[in-house]
């Protein structure tokens, strides 16, 4: 990659720009389609649990389904 190229990606020399951020995420998912296609197929939906789980273990929460008393 020219110097050029590569210093349009990046926002202050080191760190990547909104630009140098899509080309790595690009080159990371091509690279782990060709090598590890199940893991990559995996990645492609996010699964965040619900936020009701936190709350019920939110140790800073008075009388949580957690807490043990003290």
């Amino acid at each position: 990659m020219p110097a050029t190229t590569r210093n349009e990606m990046l926002v202050d020399g080191i760190h990547f720009n909104a630009a140098g951020n899509k080309a790595v995420n690009e080159q990371l998912h091509s690279k782990l389609s060709a090598e590890f296609p199940s893991l990559a197929q995996s990645l492609e939906r996010w699964q965040f649990p619900a936020a009701s789980k936190y709350v019920t273990e939110d140790p800073w929460i008075v009388n949580n389904s957690t807490e043990t008393g003290g």
